[in-house]
C-alpha cells in the first residue's frame, strides 16, 4: 500500500478491463511476505488462482495415501511410514497435546475448518500470512500501517492509538483509522485543475463560535481549568520544573503510560486521565514504581478450606509470597466471635488483628408523657422539640391499614415496621412509632434499613425499636439513622413502655384503637460520652485458638496476633449516610507505617515483632482487658486467645529494643514441620524444599514473639532468637510467669547484646500436671535501657510423663 497526504481523481480515465491481470500487477512491487492484501484486480478469478498469485497459501496433501507420494511428506512420516508409532496411534490422538517435537512428531498436518470455502478436491492449504477477514488480520494490517505512517514522521496519538498527526511549520495533516479506511484532513482547500480535482481541508480551517457541532461539556472544561489555576496558585514551586517525579504503586498503571495499547480495560478511561501520560510523553513528569511495604485485606475467606492444611491455602500461600517479596500483610482475625477457635487468619508470616471497643458511649431517651426517661442507643438527632415537644405515640400493629390483609401472615412486616404499604399514613404521620424487634431480626430477613425507608416515606416524626418480651434482650449498635430514632434493647425497659402506652390508648370493642393519647420525644444521640471501660474485646471479634484445618486441629501458632480499636470508630458522616469501616486492621497498617518510615530497612517479622512485644494486655484502669461474651451484660477476663500479644502502642513500638527476626526459609521449614505434611505438597505450593537435616523439628521452633504448645507431653526445648535494634548495647535479665501445670526456663537467664547482633535463647517448659484447657503465663526480658520485651506463653498440657 502506497500512502500520500493527498487523493487525486483523475476524471478522464478508465478502467481498462481488457488489460490483462498479469499486466495490471506488474505495476505494482510487492515483497512476497508482506502481511497486506492484495492489490485489487476488476476481473473474474478462481479462488484458488487469487491465493497463489497472492502468495497467500501452499496447496498440502489432504489425505494420507497421497502424502506417502509426495517426497517432502515421506521425509517427515518417516516415523510413522516404518510403523515405530503404529502402536502409540491412540495415545498420540488421544493425547495429542502431549506430543513433543522433534521426539513424538517433527511435522503435522490437519484438514482446516471452512473446507468448502479454502479446500481444492483431495487438498489441504497451509496458511502462509494473514488472510482478510481472519483474525489476525486487523493485527497485520495496523503494524504494517502504523510502522508505515510512523517512519514518514507521523506522530501518534497518545490518547487514541488510531490518530496521527503530521506537522510542520505551514502544514498539519491528520490521519484516522477506521478498520480498513482513512480520514485524511489538512490545511488546505479543495482545488480542481485540468482533468483531476485535488482534495484537501483549508475550508474547514476556521473555527466559529457556533459551528453547528454538539457543545463540549463545559462542566469538564471548568474543572480541569479549576485544576490547573489552583495547582499554579497553590504550588508555584513546580510551575516551571522541567520533570516532575510522581511515584506509582501499581506496575500496570506504569506500563500503560509507557505503551499506549488500547483494549477493553482501558477504552473506558477518562480522556483527562491521558493527561498524565501526554505529560510523560513530553518529559513534564516522570513516573516512578513505588514499592508497596504493607498490605491491608480487606477480603479473604470466611472458612477453612476444606481439604489439606490452612497454612497451605491459596490465599495464605500468596501473603507467604509478598512475605518473601518484603511486604508486611495485615488482615482481620474475623468477625464471628465470640466464640472458640474462629480465626480466619491462620498463617504466621500475616498479622491478625482482633478488635476493640473505645471509651465512647452514644446515648439517646425516649422521653414518655408520665415524665419516665428510657434509655437506649442511637446517633440520630432530636425529635422535633427534643424532650420539651411531645409528640403522638403509636404501636406499629395498632396503625394497620383497615381491611389491608395482605401482611396478616407476615406480623413481621407490621411489627417490625419493614414495609410502608401495611400502615395507615394518617395514623402514623408525625407520630412516634413503637417497632418492634421480633422473629424478622432474628432470621435476617427484616432490617433497619427498612424501618428508616419506612419513616421517611410516611413521614414519622421518629420511631423506636423496642425488644420483643418473647425473644428477650437484643445487642443495640449505635448506628446513625437519617430519621429521628432509638432501640432500646432491654426487655425490662420495654415493658415501661409498653405499660405507659397501654394505659393511654382507648381502644372499643373489636380492640381498634379510637384515641391515641399517649405522648413522646426522642434526645439527642449523637453526642458522645467518656469513661466506659476500655478497651474491651468486641464481641464479634474472632477468637484463638489457633487450628490447621477444617476439623480445627489445633495449631503451635498463637491468634490473634494483637487487638485494635475496631468497634464503633466512625469514618464518614452526611445527612444521608455515614460509615463504620471495621478499623482494627488499618489502625495496625497505619502503626506499622510509622515504624517503617523509621527504619526502611526492617523486613516484616521485625516490624510486627516490635508492635507485639511492646503491646499491653492492660486497660485504661491499670485492670487486664476484659472481653464481651455471649452473656449481653457481662464482662469477663480475657487471655491471649482473646487480644493476642495485647492492645497496640504506638509510641512503644517505635523502640522496642529487641525484635524476633524471622526469614522466608523459617516459615518452609515451619511448614515442613507440621504433623502429617506432605513435603512434595509444600515444595509445589511454596517453591521451597523441606530440609530433613535442620534441627528445629517442631512447629513452635518457629521464631515468632510467642510460643504456643497446643500437645506438651513431658516436657519440650523451643528456641528463639532476638535482635538487638537499640543502637545500644544492652544487657536484658530474663524472668517468667509459668503458665499453670508448668514450669519454665530460660537460658541464659540474663545476656548482653551489641547494637544489630543477635542473641540465641533456650526455653525450656516442663510440664507438671495435665491440665483440661489451655493456660497462659508470659516471659520478660527486661533492659538495661529500660526496653522490654514480653512474650505470651499458651500451652495445653496433654500429659505430664
Amino acid at each position: 500500500m502506497v500512502s500520500s497526504r493527498y487523493v487525486r481523481f483523475l476524471e478522464d480515465e478508465e478502467w481498462d478491463r481488457t488489460t490483462k491481470a498479469e499486466e495490471k500487477q506488474q505495476k505494482v512491487s510487492l515483497d512476497p511476505d508482506e502481511l497486506v492484501d492484495d492489490v485489487p484486480i476488476r476481473v473474474t478469478k478462481l479462488l484458488s488462482e487469487v491465493y497463489k498469485r497472492s502468495n497467500v497459501v501452499v496447496l498440502e496433501p489432504a489425505e494420507y495415501e497421497e502424502a506417502k507420494r509426495d517426497t517432502k511428506w515421506i521425509e517427515a512420516m518417516k516415523d510413522e511410514l516404518n510403523g515405530s508409532v503404529n502402536k502409540l496411534k491412540a495415545k498420540l490422538v488421544m493425547k495429542g497435546y502431549a506430543q513433543v517435537h522433534g521426539i513424538d512428531i517433527s511435522e503435522i498436518f490437519a484438514l482446516i475448518a471452512r473446507i468448502d470455502t479454502i479446500r481444492q478436491e483431495h487438498k489441504v492449504y497451509l496458511l502462509k500470512k494473514a488472510l482478510y477477514g481472519l483474525k489476525q488480520a486487523s493485527r497485520a494490517w495496523y503494524n504494517k500501517i502504523d510502522d508505515h505512517l510512523l517512519n514518514l514522521d507521523f506522530m501518534k496519538s497518545l490518547s487514541e492509538c488510531m490518530l496521527y498527526v503530521k506537522k510542520s511549520s505551514t502544514v498539519i495533516v491528520i490521519v484516522s483509522l477506521y478498520v480498513d479506511d482513512l480520514i485524511v484532513i489538512g490545511r488546505k482547500e479543495i482545488q480542481r485543475k485540468h482533468n483531476e480535482i485535488f482534495l484537501c481541508q483549508k475550508k474547514y480551517e476556521k473555527l466559529q463560535k457556533n459551528d453547528g457541532e454538539e457543545p463540549a461539556d463545559d462542566n469538564v472544561y471548568k474543572s480541569l481549568v479549576g485544576c490547573l489555576m489552583y495547582l499554579t496558585s497553590t504550588r508555584p514551586d513546580i510551575m516551571y520544573t522541567e520533570s516532575v517525579k510522581v511515584f506509582v504503586d501499581d506496575q500496570a498503571t506504569l506500563t500503560i503510560s509507557l505503551n499506549p495499547v488500547f483494549h477493553g480495560r482501558t477504552k473506558h478511561f477518562m480522556i483527562k486521565y491521558y493527561v498524565l501520560r501526554e505529560m510523560q510523553k513530553e518529559g513534564e513528569v516522570h513516573l516512578v514504581i513505588d514499592g508497596v511495604d504493607i498490605l491491608a485485606l480487606s477480603v479473604g475467606p470466611n472458612e477453612p478450606p476444606e481439604v489439606g492444611f490452612t497454612f497451605l491455602s491459596i490465599y495464605d500461600i500468596a501473603i507467604l509470597s509478598a512475605t518473601r517479596a518484603g511486604i508486611l500483610v495485615v488482615q482481620a482475625a474475623g468477625n464471628n466471635g465470640p466464640a472458640r477457635a474462629t480465626v480466619v487468619s491462620y498463617s504466621p508470616w500475616a498479622i491478625g488483628v482482633a478488635a476493640s471497643g473505645t471509651d465512647r458511649v452514644y446515648s439517646s431517651s425516649l422521653l414518655l408523657g408520665n415524665g419516665q426517661k428510657i434509655g437506649g442507643v442511637g446517633m440520630s438527632g432530636p425529635s422535633l422539640g427534643s424532650e420539651f415537644f411531645l409528640h403522638k405515640l403509636v404501636l406499629a400493629k395498632d396503625a394497620k391499614m383497615q381491611n389491608e390483609t395482605q401482611y396478616d401472615d407476615i406480623p413481621s412486616y407490621i411489627e417490625e415496621c419493614q414495609n410502608p404499604e401495611a400502615f395507615d399514613p394518617n395514623i402514623v404521620q408525625n407520630s412516634i412509632v413503637l417497632c418492634s424487634f421480633s422473629q424478622g431480626f432474628l432470621n435476617g430477613t427484616s432490617s433497619l434499613a427498612a424501618i428508616i425507608h419506612t419513616a421517611k416515606k410516611l413521614k414519622f416524626m421518629g420511631f423506636v425499636l423496642i425488644a420483643n418480651p418473647n425473644y428477650g434482650d437484643f445487642i443495640a449498635e449505635p448506628i446513625p439513622f437519617r430519621v429521628p430514632g432509638i432501640l432500646v434493647p432491654s426487655v425490662s425497659d420495654t415493658q415501661v413502655i409498653l405499660k405507659y402506652y397501654e394505659e393511654n390508648t382507648c381502644k372499643d370493642g373489636r380492640g381498634m384503637v379510637r384515641e391515641f393519647k399517649g405522648k413522646a420525644g426522642i434526645g439527642e444521640g449523637r453526642i458522645a460520652s467518656f469513661g466506659k471501660e476500655a478497651p474491651t474485646v468486641s464481641r464479634f471479634s474472632s477468637r484463638g485458638p489457633d487450628y490447621i484445618n477444617i476439623n480445627r486441629s489445633l495449631a503451635d501458632v498463637l491468634k490473634p496476633d494483637i487487638l485494635a480499636p475496631g468497634h464503633q470508630i466512625w469514618a464518614a458522616w452526611s445527612p444521608l449516610s455515614a460509615s463504620e469501616p471495621l478499623l482494627k486492621a488499618p489502625h495496625i497498617v497505619g502503626v506499622a507505617a510509622l515504624i517503617k518510615q523509621k527504619y526502611p530497612s526492617w523486613t516484616p517479622s521485625m516490624i510486627a515483632s516490635a508492635m507485639s512485644t511492646t503491646a499491653t494486655k492492660y486497660d485504661m484502669n491499670g485492670d487486664l482487658i476484659q472481653a464481651e461474651g455471649f452473656n449481653l451484660h457481662a464482662l469477663y477476663p480475657s487471655t491471649p486467645f482473646d487480644f493476642g500479644a495485647g492492645l497496640v502502642s504506638p509510641t512503644n513500638a517505635l523502640d522496642p529494643g529487641l525484635v524476633f527476626p524471622t526469614e522466608y526459609e523459617d516459615y518452609i521449614n515451619f511448614l515442613c514441620s507440621l504433623p502429617g505434611v506432605d513435603p512434595a505438597v509444600v515444595k509445589s505450593a511454596t517453591g521451597g524444599q523441606c530440609n530433613a537435616s535442620i534441627s528445629h523439628s517442631h512447629p513452635a521452633d518457629l521464631n515468632l514473639p510467642s510460643i504456643t504448645i497446643s500437645s506438651l507431653v513431658g516436657h519440650q526445648v523451643v528456641r528463639r532468637r532476638v535482635k538487638n535494634v537499640g543502637g545500644k548495647v544492652e544487657t536484658y535479665v530474663c524472668s517468667v510467669i509459668p503458665p499453670n501445670g508448668t514450669t519454665v526456663n530460660i537460658k541464659p537467664p540474663w545476656f548482653t547484646v551489641a547494637a544489630e547482633e543477635v542473641q540465641n535463647l533456650e526455653i525450656q517448659i516442663i510440664a507438671t500436671h495435665k491440665t483440661d484447657h489451655f493456660t497462659f503465663g508470659e516471659i520478660f526480658l527486661t533492659g538495661s535501657l529500660n526496653h522490654i520485651a514480653r512474650i505470651p506463653l499458651s500451652i495445653l498440657v496433654v500429659s505430664a510423663f
